[in-house]
């Protein structure tokens, strides 16, 4: 079940199924699914995890946000949700740059557009379901950033 993508895809397997088939036999909607709620559940713990640390160190406060009444526990909180944000992003906009730039710059029809005569190739397959996984891991921040919100650790 865990075996590297590229062992998933063979060169004689593209030139018989469609890209979007291809993907299908992959991941199917159900594990879609599974996978964005198992993203959002991770940066749960993620920010529970960093409140609780954060409220053992008792950080100093400035005096600014204490004559605003802000509590340690919204500090933890507001500082929690800021470090899962930019930790998230760090890792998810420098990889979604990279495959939009490799896609664009391949050199092949696919590029262009997803109506193409010939058959993807296995890096196009692969390609495609790293994006996927990128988007399952962006819609499970997403997920989580308004789980949090209804909690009002955003504000």
């Amino acid at each position: 079940r865990f075996l590297p993508l590229a062992s998933c895809f063979r060169a004689e397997k593209a030139m018989d199924v469609s890209l979007t088939e291809q993907y299908r036999q992959h991941r199917s909607p159900q594990a879609t699914a599974i996978a964005v709620l198992a993203w959002a559940f991770i940066f749960s713990l993620y920010a529970l995890f960093l409140k609780f640390v954060l409220l053992r160190k008792a950080l100093p406060m400035s005096e600014a946000a204490k004559s605003r009444g802000t509590s340690r526990v919204e500090f933890a909180e507001n500082v929690a949700s800021c470090i899962v944000a930019i930790s998230t992003h760090i890792y998810l906009g420098p990889a979604a740059l990279m495959l939009s730039l490799h896609h664009q710059f391949q050199g092949y029809p696919a590029a262009l557009s997803a109506f193409v005569s010939q058959p993807p190739k296995q890096n196009d397959v692969l390609q495609d379901l790293l994006c996927g996984q990128l988007g399952e891991m962006f819609t499970g921040n997403v997920l989580y950033q308004i789980i949090f919100w209804f909690l009002k650790w955003e504000t």
